[in-house]
């Protein structure tokens, strides 16, 4: 707020000396200008890497609130059902009639939770981050408190330019979350294609071996088959969604439902495809092969060349990104048999909005056991 004072009155007073021709006025005051710019970036640099550490103890996920920065604007608790006094329970997954299976539109059974994790199975969670700002770190952070127990490894999927960002981030999960940061890697790429070339390229480090190639697959550097993936679930999460509660709701529905694909999120709009949105999906090995081999192999998407329907649709500045989702997400499914996939929860409410979009329908989520707020 200071800051923004000072920026202000300066320019209002560098306006009307500029119109009174005071040239050497105006040049003192662009220098005062210039130094007070350059002391805001440093106390709110300062800021952020000191005011980030939000505090967690061994009892697991947070209170549903991120004590971040005063101005940082979050999703308020909405119920009993968020976690209270970081003391977080694994809570039963209700039964829905909104939740959706391709297959005869079957509902989640409520008792998944108690579904012991097998003793030889090996898990993988894959957060594809861009941590250039306070919502980013706090959706990261409450991800690995509230997520990645169920998780045997974890790996963080940064681009190179922010490396500086991610490691500031890192010293304070050493430091706080000593239990995740055992299990956690980090891994930075030369990113050109949004979250999903951050999930492929490691992927492709961390799942798959490059040297052994399917027998029918041509392509440099295939995925190998199934059953030489050292995991047998793999999850693919961005930093776009706050976790709320701690849960293992996915890995338990995937195995119990002996799904291939599970997401976090589905549309199934008339006139419409089947989609399961990406921000949370979980794979078993065969599903994370089809991915890998079908997703992580496209080239660069260009709406021009790869959807050239949408240049009609939508702005320049969102066409490329359109096509992407239209890829990488909405075809998905078009890869896997019916029955194999699943969305835990709609998207949009039966208004057709979106709970991103309505806080109403997302409070009625939580309810219900939505586990992550945006």
């Amino acid at each position: 707020i200071v800051c923004t004072i000072i920026v202000n009155t300066t320019y209002n007073i560098e306006r009307v000396l500029h119109h009174a021709n005071s040239v050497i006025s105006v040049m003192k005051l662009m220098d005062f200008l210039t130094v007070c710019l350059v002391a805001c970036g440093i106390m709110a640099s300062l800021q952020l890497i000191t005011s980030t550490i939000i505090h967690a103890d061994s009892s697991g996920c947070h209170s549903g609130e991120v004590a971040l920065l005063p101005n940082l604007v979050l999703l308020p608790r909405s119920s009993s059902h968020d976690c209270e006094h970081n003391n977080c329970t694994r809570r039963p997954h209700p039964r829905r009639n909104q939740y959706h299976q391709t297959n005869n539109n079957a509902t989640i059974d409520n008792t998944i939770a108690s579904n012991p994790k097998p003793s030889s199975h090996r898990s993988l969670m894959i957060i594809a981050i861009y941590p250039n700002s306070p919502r980013k770190i706090a959706a990261l952070w409450s991800q690995l408190e509230c997520f990645s127990q169920s998780f045997d490894d974890v790996v963080i999927s940064s681009p190179v330019h922010l490396h500086n960002e991610t490691t500031n981030f890192l010293r304070l999960v050493e430091t706080k979350l000593p239990e995740v940061w055992k299990k956690l890697k980090v891994k930075f790429y030369i990113n050109d294609r949004h979250d999903m070339g951050l999930w492929c390229d490691a992927l492709d480090d961390e799942a798959f071996s490059r040297d052994v190639p399917h027998e029918n697959d041509t392509t440099d550097n295939p995925p190998t088959d199934s059953n030489n993936i050292p995991y047998d679930e793999i999850m693919l999460i961005n930093d776009s969604i706050i976790a709320m509660e701690n849960t293992d709701v996915f890995l338990t529905t995937l195995r119990t439902n002996r799904l291939s694909l599970l997401s976090l999120n589905y549309r199934n709009e008339t006139n419409r495809k089947y989609w399961l949105e990406s921000p949370l999906r979980v794979f078993d090995r065969k599903g994370i092969r089809l991915f890998s081999r079908n997703i992580c192999r496209m080239r660069s998407i260009r709406w021009r060349r790869d959807c050239p329907h949408v240049g009609k649709i939508y702005r320049p500045s969102e066409r490329d990104k359109r096509c992407v989702v239209e890829r990488t997400e909405i075809d998905l499914v078009d890869y896997f048999e019916e029955g194999e996939v699943m969305g835990l929860f709609s998207a949009t409410n039966e208004k057709g909005e979106a709970w991103i979009d309505t806080i109403e329908y997302w409070e009625y989520l939580r309810g219900v056991g939505f586990p992550v707020g945006k």
